[in-house]
């Protein structure tokens, strides 16, 4: 009985992507563009051999300019975009190029690399980006499709949200080199001018990281971090017993108010209260609300010698009486200030000479805190700050890509290839590490010209720029001197005394020309203090170079 020998099927070469052979032999490699046709321009500069010449590499060198000496990438904003490329090979003998039918997909990820070599992936849950996290050594970003090879099954579908590590996309195209031979490339555009983070992951993420044995991201720590550093700020700015600050600036009787005179903490009090918490002003708020209810707590008394008598006010109704009349709204803005400059020569055990003003006088009362209530006040205070700084940030987020000294970033190509049956997922070697530009980095911002027109046709059509205001705003303006573009026959003998809405409009070039002259006055005015002017204004005499009607 003879035995027939079962041949394994042979197995599937390996392939991935791997420097190109026009660049260092180490790197994918990165190729820099001024206009927005990069790709046609890439794709011809790779079909002429332009990718190997000394004057296609000159800007990895000329591009320099970060404080370590690292590489910096431009933004879109600055006029520049970036495209990198590698070459896959079969991983055989000879090294031929892979099929690009066998390319089932291929992309980058750009990641950030750590001073204590720790690689970090920015990453999403259901498509929602939580930030940079641990990068995965050499899995397939998507979680997904991870999850499915493990399993056995399908790829997913593409349409759920996405999670995983954000991934762009590469295209796989063919080339001759320098000796005719045929390579297969793959290539795509590097986005270092998009993407964020929320500054804080929405709630149903929050519940998701908080179940036992999962560990919340970095950016959440960090976050709760600011805000405690935040809070304790905050107490440190009021002196005790208001807030934190060291230091005895209150009266030990607990009079902060003595017939209607301030005590140096109460006087800090009150300019928080009064210019950054706006209270008893519209529009109201929860944390004001909370606020107020405590000011409603301390009450007008007029001291005597037999003892304390109610004079049916509290400090809330002082100051929300104050605040409805502009008169006494500017006097007690006056005071403030006033009071302010002299804090540093008011002994802290005494009262402000001058009175608080109340109406068409001054306030005559008294106000009793005691130790009790100026702690809850505080933690109110503090809470209230809180709040405010979470309604300006509620809509912020974090760029993906920073400028603090860890933030050096590598864009790296992967493929997934279809071998035997099944899809391998193979990266190829990083760029070059590079930074990227803020944008406003003055050394990453590329010459602007903008044309002027010439001052006659400034006459010659009608102001085209519209701004539509509401009856009450249109008032406003119509009051100001501006009326020459008006007929006698319209513009009203009152400012606008038949509530009308208006229309105004102006001359785009003209508004321009205004701007650029303010620009100069302030510049030559701030140039006292700064010492700028070589630096932000450049004027230098220029041929007219065709812009000159004859």
């Amino acid at each position: 009985m003879s035995r027939v020998a079962k041949l394994a099927p042979p197995p599937a070469h390996e392939a991935r992507p791997v420097p190109a052979w026009y660049g260092d032999g180490r790197s994918a490699t990165l190729h820099r563009y001024l206009s927005d046709d990069f790709v046609p321009q890439f794709l011809q500069d790779l079909a002429d051999g332009s990718l190997a010449t000394a004057e296609a590499k000159a800007w990895l060198q000329a591009d320099r300019f970060a404080d370590d000496g690292a590489l910096v990438l431009r933004q879109p904003v600055h006029r520049a975009f970036y495209v990198l490329s590698a070459e896959l090979r079969c991983r055989v003998p000879g090294e031929p190029p892979l099929d690009p039918r066998k390319v089932a997909s291929a992309g980058m990820v750009l990641r950030r690399r750590r001073k204590d070599g720790v690689e970090e992936a920015w990453t999403l849950l259901r498509g929602v980006p939580i930030g940079w996290e641990p990068a995965l050594p050499d899995g397939d970003p998507d979680v997904a499709r991870r999850i499915a090879r493990v399993r056995g099954a399908p790829p997913p579908d593409e349409r759920l949200p996405y999670s995983g590590e954000l991934s762009h996309p590469m295209h796989a195209t063919t080339a001759l080199d320098g000796e005719g031979r045929a390579r297969t490339i793959v290539w795509g555009f590097v986005p270092v001018g998009s993407g964020s983070r929320p500054l804080e992951l929405p709630a149903a993420m929050k519940s998701r990281f908080a179940r036992p044995g999962k560990k919340g991201p970095a950016a959440g720590d960090e976050l709760a971090a600011a805000r405690l550093d935040m809070a304790k700020q905050f107490e440190q700015a009021l002196p005790q017993p208001f807030g934190a600050r060291p230091g005895s600036s209150a009266r030990a009787d607990g009079w902060h108010v003595d017939d209607g005179r301030a005590s140096p903490a109460f006087i800090e009090l009150l300019d928080v209260l009064v210019r950054q918490q706006q209270l008893a002003t519209e529009p109201v708020s929860p944390a004001k609300t909370t606020l107020e209810q405590r000011l409603a707590r301390f009450a007008l008394v007029h001291r005597t010698p037999k003892g304390a008598r109610s004079l049916d006010r509290t400090l809330l109704d002082w100051l929300k009486a104050v605040r409805a009349d502009a008169a006494s709204e500017q006097r007690l803005q006056a005071w403030l200030d006033l009071a302010r400059a002299q804090l540093t020569t008011l002994p802290a055990d005494q009262h402000f000479a001058q009175p608080l003003p109340d109406g068409g006088g001054n306030l005559g009362g008294s106000v009793f805190i005691d130790a009790d209530e100026a702690q809850q006040l505080r933690a109110e205070l503090v809470a209230t700050h809180g709040a405010r700084v979470e309604e300006a940030i509620d809509d912020l987020t974090v760029p993906r890509f920073g400028q603090r000294d860890d933030d050096l970033y590598v864009a790296v190509p992967f493929v997934r290839v279809r071998e035997g049956g099944c899809e391998h997922v193979r990266f190829g070697p990083p760029s070059p590490p590079f930074r990227v530009a803020a944008p406003l980095d003055a050394q990453a911002a590329r010459p602007v010209q903008i044309q002027l027109p010439k001052l006659s046709d400034l006459k010659k059509a009608l102001p085209k720029a519209s701004f539509l205001a509401p009856d009450d705003l249109a008032e406003k303006l119509l009051s100001l001197p501006v009326g020459k573009g008006l007929t006698p026959d319209l513009a009203p003998t009152a400012a606008n005394a038949f509530g009308l809405c208006w229309m105004f409009s102006f001359s785009l070039p003209a508004i321009t020309i205004c701007a650029l002259i303010v620009l100069m006055i302030v510049l030559s005015l701030l140039d006292i203090v700064f010492r700028w002017m070589p630096y932000v204004f450049l004027r230098l005499p220029l041929f007219c170079l065709g812009i000159k009607k004859p």
